[in-house]
């Protein structure tokens, strides 16, 4: 039974059109990829969550990337030193403007950019172009000593021995850090962070893993300017504590 968001530029689509393993763009880019392991690397290294000229996260109106100017990159990484600790030093350029949406994975392969759920549908495209058991998996995730939701979502798979591992597709560092965890431990806490995953779906079917409400059923954003500055000052939190977790995680190493 189709399952139908309108987050494609404001158009209907079934939400398992959007993890697409078998588009020459996922082919080509997995080309020479053995594992999930080398997908997840390459997803860490390839790819930025879009910022504005603000270096807010582009939740709303401006997509963009950071590519090198040197003029502005004295802010840039004033910016990653403060809040992330370290993440790409590039600046700032528009792609587009628009109002939330997600983007095929196409569009996401061709600008290197996107919101954790379209390089979630990226990660999940790549693994089942290799033909892996995968998913897009979303929901929220809630943070040590924080009682609010933030709606999230990730890349999961099993592996040859049955376990299920979740691949944090938001850690964009250049490939310092490793960005996979088993799936038990991250919902069962991973360094102050749980994921909470209410459904997930591949090219083939959709399911609902909790009555809870997710990122696409209840906390995907409402529309309208205050609305849209709430979600952005929530998604700076998010994605302030999940480079915590994992930067701090990896460092443990």
């Amino acid at each position: 039974m189709p399952v139908i968001v309108n987050w494609w530029y404001g158009r209907d689509r079934d939400i398992r059109e959007f993890v697409k393993p078998n588009c020459y763009a996922i082919k080509k880019y997995v080309e020479g990829l053995e594992d999930a392991i080398e997908v997840a690397e390459k997803l860490n290294k390839d790819f930025f969550y879009p910022l504005d000229i603000t270096g807010q996260p582009s939740c709303g109106k401006v997509l963009g990337y950071w590519n090198k100017r040197p003029m502005i990159n004295l802010f840039r990484k004033a910016f990653n030193r403060l809040v992330y600790g370290s993440c790409p030093e590039q600046d700032f350029q528009i792609v587009r403007r628009f109002d939330y949406t997600w983007i095929d994975v196409e569009e996401c392969l061709d600008i290197g950019s996107g919101i954790c759920i379209d390089t979630a549908l990226v990660g999940a495209s790549c693994l089942r172009a290799l033909g892996l058991e995968a998913y897009c998996e979303a929901g929220y995730v809630t943070f040590q000593g924080d009682t609010n939701q933030y709606g999230h979502a990730w890349t999961i798979y099993k592996d040859e021995d049955g376990i299920w591992w979740l691949i944090e597709t938001t850690i964009h560092d250049g490939g310092k850090s490793n960005n996979m965890v088993e799936r038990s431990k991250a919902v069962s806490g991973f360094n102050g962070v749980t994921y909470h995953p209410t459904e997930r779906w591949n090219e083939e079917k959709h399911e609902i893993l909790s009555s809870s409400i997710g990122i696409v059923h209840g906390l995907a954003p409402e529309f309208g300017a205050e609305k849209f500055k709430e979600w952005k000052k929530m998604e700076l939190i998010k994605l302030c504590n999940l480079w915590g977790a994992w930067v701090d995680a990896n460092r443990r190493k």
